[in-house]
Formats: structure tokens, C-alpha cells, sequence
């Protein structure tokens, strides 16, 4: 569907006069309450009258995800996995199969997130709104927060200022208004069909991190804009242990384990993002991460000192 159809037909949505058809993306392994939860909070959802499908991707559970999803949400499409695929590897084969349905828009959604009544609409009234700003090619991302917490965790990511081109950090201030990011995390994200037909599906290199941020940067080469939605879209229900290869208080051998795992910043992957968003300086910049890998402390202490010494720099610290 083109753009400016697409801008006519949401005009149609909230007068309700037309239905909107959206295809849900997840995958899940082993969080069967929380894939539940997230489920539930998608079926409630309000303010919007539309055809929802649900894609889920279960990658090998043998805690009865299958059996509780089938049970409580039957019209759910569930497809299987291996336990192999990891969140690229199971989102790309869910929106695969969410494409060949064609609908108007794709929501990419993280089951261990609790939406908000009304995330959808108004993820699709924010989009509504920066079509009518001819910026029809844009992904809309949500805000995610831990509960009782008024920063986001996850949402719209911005690249940080300096000449290495693949640092990044997520944008934390909650926005009042659409604001504009770089890239996004994945956790929840509306796709319109025209943007997923431009792009394509995430990169199969990438087996649990960093598809979502290649996701929104190849977007952005294509001339798509990329929005964080005001205020907060879902809640996060399951902790992060992200970086725990930096992490100077576990050995070596458990940092190498977690470093050669799909949640590890692994070689291949890692070089093909550097050389794909890095610029001139990709190499550098591939090399930086597993210099603070090997030497954590050492650099951590490295950075304080620079922290410190950058504050006395500063005129009336």
C-alpha cells in the first residue's frame, strides 16, 4: 500500500469508518507467564478498531508456552523453533510469515513487555501525525520503562556525538511530542508495510543482537524517519543483563563463555555492523569493545579518571 494511502486510511481508522490490518512479530523461549502476559496486554488493547494477527515464533520451550498460548489465545499463529534462533533468528522467520500477509502494518513486539491500553493507538495516531508532516516512510518506535521508573530503557537510539559511529545510547527522556532518533531497539516498534517493503526482513548475521539497530539504520538509508511516540508504550516485566562481558567482577572464562554466545558481541556479527554503519573507521571502531572485554578494569578505571578529570576541566564544577 502506498504512503498516502496509507495516511487516507488512517484518517478512515479513527473515524471509524475502515478497520486497519496489523500483524503482531514475537518470539519467546521459556517465559511462558510473561509471553502470556504480553499477550493479554495486546488483547486488551482500546481506541482501535482494526484485524490484529498475531505471529509467535516459540524457539524450542518446554515450559508449555505452546500449549497456554493455544489454550488462552487461539487464534494466535504460532510457528516453531529449535531453540537455536534467538531474537533475530525467531523475529525474522515470524515477520516473514506476517509479510506474506500483506497487511497495513507490522508491530514488532518483545514478550516480555506489558503494553499499555492504548500503546497501539497511539503508536498509529503518532504516525498518523508525521504522515501529515510528509514524512510517510517513518518507523515509530515506543517507549519501554521498568515499572515505576519515568525514563525509558529501550525506545528510539540516538548515536553519540564523536567520530566513532557505532556507539549509541538509548534516548531515556520520556517525549511529550514525536521526536526524531537514528536507530531504534526492538522491543516495540510499528512497521508500515511500505517501509518493510523497502528494507526487507532483519539480517540473517545477526542472531540475538544488534539486527534491530542494522534494522533502523538500513531504514534510515533508504530515506525512511524513525520516531519515538510520546510518553510511555509498554512496561518491562523481565530484568537485563546486558554487558555482562564488561563486567570486571566475573572471570575471564565466564566472559569469554557469555562473549562466544548469542548474547556475546560476537566477531563475525560484530564486524559486519562495523564495516556496514562505521564509516572510514570501522576497523577502529571494531576493535574498541574487546579491548574493554579483555581489560575491563583497567578501563574502567580509565574512564573514571577521565570522568573526574573532565569535571575539574569544567569552569565552576
Amino acid at each position: 500500500m502506498k504512503p498516502h494511502s496509507l495516511s487516507k486510511q488512517l484518517h478512515e481508522i479513527f473515524s471509524n469508518e475502515t478497520p486497519v490490518r496489523l500483524s503482531v512479530v514475537l518470539a519467546c523461549h521459556n517465559r511462558r507467564e510473561k509471553t502470556l502476559r504480553c499477550l493479554k496486554s495486546l488483547a486488551d488493547q482500546t481506541g482501535l478498531k482494526g484485524q490484529i494477527t498475531v505471529f509467535l515464533l516459540d524457539d524450542g520451550s518446554h515450559d508449555g508456552t505452546t500449549k497456554a498460548v493455544q489454550s488462552q489465545f487461539p487464534n494466535t499463529r504460532i510457528l516453531c523453533g529449535d531453540g537455536s534462533l534467538y531474537w533475530g533468528g525467531g523475529m525474522r522467520i515470524a515477520f516473514s510469515a506476517a509479510m506474506k500477509e500483506a497487511p497495513d502494518f507490522y508491530l514488532w513486539l518483545n514478550d516480555d513487555l506489558v503494553l499499555h491500553d492504548d500503546a497501539i493507538s497511539r503508536l498509529l495516531h503518532t504516525y498518523l501525525a508525521v504522515n501529515n508532516l510528509g514524512t510517510a516512510l517513518s518507523i515509530i518506535v515506543g517507549a519501554v520503562t521498568n515499572d515505576g521508573m519515568k525514563t525509558a530503557v529501550y525506545g528510539g537510539v540516538n548515536r553519540k556525538p564523536g567520530w566513532n559511529q557505532v556507539r549509541f545510547q538509548t534516548f531515556t527522556e520520556l517525549a511529550k511530542n514525536s521526536v526524531e532518533c537514528d536507530t531504534f531497539n526492538g522491543n516495540v516498534v510499528l512497521i508500515p508495510a511500505a517501509v518493510a517493503h523497502a528494507v526487507g526482513n532483519i539480517d540473517k548475521t545477526f542472531q540475538h543482537i544488534l539486527g534491530d539497530l542494522d534494522y533502523g539504520l538500513r531504514a534510515r538509508a533508504f530515506g525512511c524517519k524513525i520516531w519515538i511516540a510520546p510518553g510511555i508504550i509498554a512496561n518491562l516485566t523481565a530484568s537485563d543483563t546486558g554487558r555482562r562481558i564488561y563486567n570486571p567482577n566475573i572471570t575471564w572464562r565466564e566472559r569469554w563463555k557469555i562473549q562466544r554466545s548469542p548474547f556475546g558481541l560476537r566477531f563475525n556479527e560484530w564486524w559486519t555492523f562495523c564495516t556496514r554503519h562505521g564509516g572510514a573507521l570501522a576497523p577502529v571502531s571494531f576493535l574498541l569493545p574487546y579491548w574493554r572485554f579483555l581489560f575491563p578494569s583497567f578501563v574502567q578505571r580509565a574512564i573514571s579518571r577521565a570522568r573526574r578529570q573532565s569535571h575539574q576541566a569544567t569552569p565552576g564544577a
